[in-house]
């Protein structure tokens, strides 16, 4: 549908591929000038958005500052900056993107591994329930090749135990009486009993997808540290503007200055660490 075009990753492809061919056509005066100020500033309306959202909250992020020199280079009429500027926060827009999309499908994968059916032993007889009528106390029998379907505590048999999926370790681990099974394990020899201590939200992989879900919408600590950094440096930058406008009252040395000192570069180091984390 049209909409899908506003949105990531599709607008990020869209201005990149737009700047792309404009700037490739060699020609950046007049008509092609405007037209490429044009779209850096479609490119940009993002994080104008973001800095006049911050702004309402009185305070100040990293999008202020790259909304600063994105308004200065505008200003000046800097075609080829204010498209540098654009496509860097497009791309660091597409690197966020990119990582919530990782996490999200990390999190599908995870729950795949979750069975949908148990085997829950009572009054000495075995019956077949859904994952949701796990109990804490249930006694659930796990065969060989089963997942374990809920975090419990070996109360009968041996069996050797696959927990990549919660450990990463792939080597299976030896389960005996008295030790402890996770939720979406894999028993790859033997049967054991576990009663149930853990269900439901409260197992080990469910709390799993619920620390990426929350590290996925809330802002990491180099995020917060830019906005910090954003705090400190734009009033020191805004000053220095100013005083280099007192000494020279040359305005394009001043949009030059805040044109250097964009933080577009933080703005991409930042998801681009994290992606690669």
């Amino acid at each position: 549908m049209i909409w899908r075009i506003f949105k990531s990753p599709f607008r990020e492809y869209i201005l990149i591929a737009a700047v792309a061919l404009i700037l490739g056509l060699e020609f950046i005066s007049g008509f092609f000038n405007n037209l490429l100020l044009s779209v850096a500033f479609l490119g940009a309306l993002p994080t104008f958005w973001s800095a006049l959202v911050a702004l309402k909250k009185r305070r100040i992020t990293i999008d202020t500052f790259n909304a600063f020199a994105m308004a200065a280079s505008f200003f000046a009429g800097e075609a080829r900056s204010s498209a540098f500027i654009a496509l860097m926060i497009n791309f660091a827009s597409l690197l966020d993107w990119h990582t919530i999309a990782r996490s999200k499908k990390a999190m599908e994968e995870l729950l795949k591994l979750r069975p949908q059916k148990a085997m829950r032993e009572k009054n000495g007889l075995t019956e077949e329930i859904t994952i949701d009528q796990i109990k804490v106390g249930d006694v659930l029998v796990v065969e060989t090749g089963s997942r374990v379907p809920a975090d419990g505590k070996v109360v009968f048999g041996e069996a050797d135990v696959n927990e990549a999926s919660v450990t990463g370790e792939s080597q299976p681990r030896k389960k005996i009486v008295g030790d402890h099974v996770f939720a979406s394990t894999l028993s790859e020899s033997g049967v054991l009993k576990i009663i149930v201590d853990k269900a439901g939200k409260d197992s080990t992989l469910e709390r799993m997808v619920a620390l990426m879900k929350e590290a996925a919408q809330n802002k990491s600590r180099q995020e917060k540290y830019a906005d910090r950094f954003a705090v400190i440096f734009l009033p020191v930058v805004a000053a220095a503007g100013l005083l280099t406008y007192f000494f020279t009252r040359n305005l394009s040395m001043v949009i030059a200055l805040f044109l250097v000192a964009c933080a577009d570069d933080m703005a991409v180091a930042i998801p681009l660490a994290t992606t690669a984390a």
